[in-house]
């Protein structure tokens, strides 16, 4: 009799096809949906914060840097942890600790508290990516991972693009400390249908060894891929948190109309991404990342130079554009380095991009914010990425591969 039970769940636990594993794959891009929600509703409620702690645009916006080296040092030592403690239970802590980081947010009644805060946000975060993957993969067929990936991809985007629509219907009646602990109980919530019903992943994280970074290290292209998807990271995310201060303080658009304007360029992004998409994914890589780098690049200029509709336009150019560098990205990466060296080179780049583009990039726009201008700001990053696209053909396959 145990015997049977035992092979049943094994049958169960087995990898099957997506249709089979569909409401699964749901609970867990239910968690992804919610790690970028606690990242990015920050953005909408940066200007309420900064009213409540007394800060300036440089302040506030330091703590997007605080949450991005809460996720590298989480992305870095990640695959420890879940060596440790197995995938699926890396994806319970990750809830468990975002939640927990969330809440203490909403009682901080201090500066430093905020940033311990965001600190935590950040490494609760920052165990999802490399466990997430690979619970998806331990229950899916190897057919079907690039549909059931895809999926995966739309759940930061769509979240992107409720948060800022969510925010300005519900931030005139209650305070941004009720917005912040809803989103934990929410998180909670995710946590605990994937614990009841997602019983795959119980297979161990691989630690990076010295020997195989170095390698990775050596190889030219694999830090031109560090360039690049640092800046793609800066158009999609580290933009995206300083957007609505921007247009609140600088443009004079109200903080409800920011948000909204904000959440229609994200839609845009997300009705790309279902049919551009597609198109990219089978264009030449190089051609379409040039393409890619430079209209982002050029809008994100002109977004600093231009006002009213010409400057709404551009913003949802901007982001739409940039969001496809995620598939063409990671297929040039997969082929920048030996096979067995391509997870490591993912695991890599994760970090390193997300310190820049999501940390880095919005500490400065603060710092242009408060004492320059954001425009200038958003000038000086579109001019960096125009400057990035000559080294879009210098990238050399470990492979050699169609261009």
């Amino acid at each position: 009799m145990s015997f049977t039970q035992r092979s049943a769940t094994a049958s169960e636990l087995a990898p099957d096809r997506i249709q089979k594993r569909l409401i699964p794959l749901l609970l867990i891009i239910s968690l992804i949906f919610m790690n970028f929600i606690a990242r990015s509703i920050f953005s909408p409620l940066l200007i309420q914060i900064e009213q409540d702690f007394s800060i300036n645009h440089s302040q506030s916006s330091q703590l997007f840097l605080y949450i991005t080296i809460g996720y590298v040092v989480a992305v870095l030592i990640s695959g420890f942890i879940s060596a440790k403690i197995m995938n699926r239970r890396t994806l319970m802590l990750s809830a468990s600790i975002i939640v927990l980081a969330m809440l203490f947010i909403g009682i901080s009644r201090t500066y430093l508290q905020l940033g311990i805060g965001f600190l935590m946000v950040g490494f609760g975060a920052g165990l999802y990516p490399a466990s997430g993957i690979m619970v998806i993969t331990d229950m899916i067929s190897a057919e079907d991972w690039q549909k059931a990936l895809v999926l995966h991809d739309l759940g930061p985007h769509i979240s992107m693009m409720a948060v800022p629509f969510l925010v300005a219907m519900l931030s005139s009646y209650v305070h941004w400390r009720v917005l912040v602990m809803a989103s934990a109980a929410l998180m909670l919530l995710a946590g605990v249908m994937f614990t009841i019903f997602v019983k795959n992943g119980n297979t161990p994280g691989t630690p990076p060894t010295y020997s195989n970074i170095s390698a990775l290290f050596r190889i030219p292209s694999f830090w031109i891929m560090v360039i690049l998807y640092s800046l793609a990271s800066a158009g999609i995310q580290g933009v995206y948190l300083m957007t609505p201060t921007f247009l609140v303080a600088e443009a004079g658009y109200t903080v409800a109309f920011a948000n909204a304007l904000v959440g229609v360029t994200r839609t845009v992004t997300i009705l790309t991404l279902a049919t551009a998409g597609f198109v990219v994914a089978k264009a030449p890589l190089k051609t379409m990342l040039v393409l890619i780098m430079a209209v982002s690049g050029l809008s994100l200029l002109l977004t600093g130079i231009l006002h009213g509709l010409p400057l709404i336009i551009m913003m949802c150019v901007q982001p739409a554009f940039s969001a496809l560098f995620s598939s063409i990205g990671y297929r040039l990466l997969s082929l920048v380095g030996p096979i067995q060296l391509r997870s490591l080179s993912f695991s890599l780049v994760t970090p390193i991009g997300a310190l820049i583009g999501t940390g880095l990039v919005p500490a400065f726009l603060g710092y242009m914010g408060s004492n320059y201008s954001f425009s200038t700001g958003f000038m000086v990053l579109g001019i960096l990425m125009l400057l990035s696209v000559p080294l879009v053909p210098t990238i050399r396959y470990f492979h050699q591969q169609p261009s």
